[in-house]
């Protein structure tokens, strides 16, 4: 491609020392080089730190910034404070990357004039290990305007559907939209970015390795906030919600949805 676009990859570092380097190394190894690697570290207390240092030395394309815990979203929004690049991408600490994933990714948005690309990914838990994507789709699917994005991916989305996910990783953003669109839980972003979009691709290949197991401080970690404050603030979930929906304008289109949220 001739002028290809950037990407930013912004990385969540909690306490991940154990996998981190295998995370890093499989971005290092990404086929496409035009990757800006970002890792924003969360108020480690292993020895993480130091192995975001050491890379942020060793290698041009790897930057490394810093600041007290305060979760996912806030180290998250370090990196795209952070990020240069045309597209944006995120990725768990302790996760690893396929080598095909964001050339994959950026091909397939370029293709299509997407506003969001998606891929597969292998689900790795301690019992068992399973294929997934974030909405049900085709080996190559792309939803086209408002109305399809609206009833096959944010209203499952809104309404927790099981089988629709609003997971970051394995997928690539337009930094462009991101910065218009509020930092909250994946579900909650992922929604109102998508009432921003007016393209979506996803294909079938799985290209991210997502695990979970007990020594997964990283998603561990942020997965127990998340439950904990779903738990706590229920009613703030709804609110923001009910401010996506509105935000998108499916008032009149979906009114039982509307009063069920309210």
């Amino acid at each position: 491609m001739q002028n290809e676009p950037a990407i930013s990859v912004i990385v969540p570092v909690f306490n991940t020392e154990k996998r981190l380097r295998a995370c890093v190394d499989s971005l290092l190894a990404q086929s496409w080089k035009k990757l800006e690697i970002i890792l924003s570290d969360d108020g480690s207390t292993d020895g993480s730190l130091p192995i975001c240092k050491e890379y942020a030395e060793k290698f041009g394309n790897v930057k490394f910034i810093s600041g007290e815990n305060g979760g996912v979203c806030a180290a998250r929004n370090r990196g795209l404070n952070a990020a240069s690049g045309e597209w944006v991408a995120f990725c768990d600490s302790d996760d690893e990357t396929l080598p095909e994933l964001y050339k994959t990714l950026v091909l397939r948005a370029e293709k299509y004039a997407a506003d969001l690309s998606l891929c597969a990914w292998v689900d790795i838990g301690p019992n068992e290990t399973k294929t997934a994507t974030n909405f049900p789709f085709s080996s190559e699917s792309v939803l086209e305007g408002r109305r399809e994005i609206t009833e096959k991916f944010i209203i499952p989305l809104l309404n927790d559907s099981p089988n629709v996910h609003g997971y970051l990783f394995a997928a690539l953003f337009k930094r462009e939209i991101l910065l218009r669109v509020n930092m909250k839980e994946d579900e909650i972003f992922m929604a109102e970015y998508l009432a921003a979009a007016q393209r979506v691709v996803a294909t079938n290949r799985v290209l991210y390795k997502y695990i979970r197991f007990s020594a997964s401080a990283c998603s561990s970690y942020y997965q127990s906030r998340s439950d904990y404050f779903r738990e706590r603030n229920w009613a703030e979930r709804s609110r923001h919600q009910l401010r996506v929906f509105l935000k998108a304008g499916l008032e009149k289109q979906f009114p039982q949805m509307l009063a069920d949220l309210r």
